[in-house]
């Protein structure tokens, strides 16, 4: 119940979101001659695609704690190594073993590598490249369902 409250909520947010920003860039056309005017418009249109992101971070969060309820995965471990991709994006083991550890207070290297490569291969995360080692995501659509 709570779970389906958060998601109102989110979608809630979301529209009233995309809302201001379509209204915000109607100001910003009507500004056109204001200098100033239309600086204020643009920096508040910044700051409302910055929280649009945090939006998107806890919808994709939110997603992946229902693929994981609808799978009987949803343990303490999966939840912590999700949110911690969730929050702090792309990540190694030993910097996830680290996040899940701030998050649980106890965490194995070998157990959170287990299970990064079991929801990797259930297709809720993915190895991404850059820089040395493996680094993995959240998988924020497409195959979590």
């Amino acid at each position: 119940m709570a779970e389906d409250d958060l998601r109102r909520r989110l979608e809630r947010l979301e529209r009233l979101l995309t809302e201001t920003v379509r209204r915000l860039e109607i100001i910003q056309g009507a500004v056109e001659g204001d200098p100033e005017a239309r600086y204020m418009v643009m920096l508040t249109l910044k700051a409302l695609q910055l929280n649009r992101g945090g939006l998107e971070v806890a919808s994709a969060a939110l997603r992946a704690e229902r693929f994981l309820e609808a799978r009987n995965l949803a343990d303490g471990i999966n939840r912590a190594i999700v949110e911690s991709l969730a929050f702090q994006g792309p990540m190694n083991i030993s910097e996830i073993t680290r996040a899940v550890k701030k998050l649980r207070g106890t965490a194995s290297r070998r157990i959170i590598s287990e299970r990064v490569r079991r929801l990797a291969a259930l297709g809720l995360i993915r190895e991404v490249g850059g820089g040395r080692g493996r680094r993995y995501e959240l998988i924020t659509g497409g195959r979590q369902g």
